[in-house]
């Protein structure tokens, strides 16, 4: 599936635009043609990340938390016996998300027009994942629509427990290193001059430590602007630099060698890609199919364009596991194990016993490295402050030696 662009003309000479996810150009054009609708332009849009993460629409985003509550409560509702309009029409007065009320009013306007949920998905993909428009398909056409969504609530429920253990484990060492700079910036600027101004009004000698921190005081002092110009051009760069193709991919590239995060990066993708593989099997979509949707799901440019790589591979009929573990970021474990689900005829149930591996493991190496990351962070902060100590108090020291 792809995402294309199309620009319409209706009966009465109205204009309208939107996005339509579809198989190609063709299959766009056949799907406005049913709805009266004249195709000025159909143009494919380029590649976007599509993640399990924070889904946006404009510079809004919905929150997997909200993915979770839709799956759960609309997979409720129908097992209840409540009619599919009825039950987003609910959701709708429930949802405390402005952008997620938005797209359920839509999506439950093209339902009322006899539209199928899944097609409906597929003009905001923005919104809804391609996993979870390909899960919605395979429980319409199977008459389990709500089981479909079930499993998808505990799909998302699992990424949002990892995705909050990930930002819990970078929110400490980053608040840690923000309050360091502002305690040493204070020091810096008001205290290190005071001391100074004291041990040279009396005629004392300035040591080096002292000196380079009284010359850097003043350089802050009276070019305070051009440092936060620097600061705001650093942060402004990386983020620039991040959100390009490339920058990215580099970056992502980097976790995978990083000791102590490269594991846990790879135990990451394992258990992402494994549960989502396998939801995608089970869903009814073809292994080639699956290992394509599976690798958008990563959340790793780099690690997506490897799995992508062996698609090629994998349609001659060879098995995915031999070319998955020869892109040296899936552990072996998982790979064995997928190798053993394509012998014996088992990949759905053999990738979900993975992905709730990994998910522990994950689990675990997060709380390991944040017991790792708490003393670094206190000798971190010892080691700035207590250099500034020292340049405050060397000058003293000298004194009283001198006078001895």
């Amino acid at each position: 599936m792809h995402n294309y662009k199309y620009k319409t003309v209706d009966a009465s000479g109205r204009t309208q635009s939107g996005v339509l996810a579809a198989k190609s150009e063709v299959e766009v054009a056949s799907y406005l043609r049913e709805k009266d609708l004249f195709a000025i332009s159909i143009e494919k849009m380029a590649k976007q990340n599509l993640l399990t993460k924070d889904v946006s629409i404009g510079s809004k985003r919905v929150k997997i938390v909200h993915l979770v509550i839709f799956c759960r409560q609309l997979s409720a509702m129908l097992k209840a016996g409540m009619p599919l309009d009825k039950s987003l029409t609910t959701q709708i007065r429930q949802t405390e998300s402005k952008v997620m009320k938005k797209a359920l009013i839509t999506l439950s306007g093209q339902i009322q027009q006899g539209v199928l949920m899944s097609r409906a998905m597929y003009d905001q993909p923005n919104i809804f994942p391609k996993i979870l428009i390909n899960s919605v398909e395979a429980g319409e056409k199977t008459g389990h629509l709500d089981d479909a969504l079930v499993k998808m609530g505990d799909y998302f429920y699992k990424q949002d427990i990892i995705k909050k253990k990930i930002k819990g484990a970078m929110w400490y060492p980053m608040a840690i290193l923000i309050f360091t700079i502002g305690i040493a910036t204070a020091l810096i600027v008001l205290a290190v001059p005071a001391f100074a101004g004291v041990i040279i009004d009396s005629g004392g000698t300035v040591p080096g430590i002292t000196q380079f921190y009284l010359d850097l005081s003043d350089s802050i002092r009276a070019y305070w602007y051009i440092y936060l110009l620097v600061i705001a051009a650093l942060i402004f760069g990386v983020r620039r630099w991040l959100s390009t193709n490339k920058g990215r991919t580099s970056f992502d590239r980097v976790k995978l060698r990083l000791p102590k995060v490269k594991k846990l990066v790879k135990q990451i993708i394992a258990a992402r890609f494994s549960r989502t593989f396998a939801s995608m099997v089970t869903s009814g979509l073809s292994i080639i199919e699956s290992i394509e949707i599976a690798g958008e799901s990563l959340n790793n440019n780099y690690a997506e364009n490897k799995v992508i790589a062996i698609i090629d591979e994998v349609k001659k009929g060879e098995p995915a596991s031999k070319h998955l573990e020869a892109t040296g970021i899936f552990p072996i474990m998982m790979v064995s194990m997928l190798s053993v689900g394509e012998e014996v005829g088992e990949i759905e149930d053999m990738m979900i016993k993975v992905a709730d591996y990994y998910d522990e493991e994950a689990t675990s190496a997060i709380d390991k490295l944040i017991a790792l990351i708490n003393p670094l962070m206190i000798v971190f902060v010892a080691g700035i402050v207590g250099s500034i100590v020292l340049a405050l108090y060397m000058p003293l020291l000298d004194s009283i030696l001198t006078a001895f």
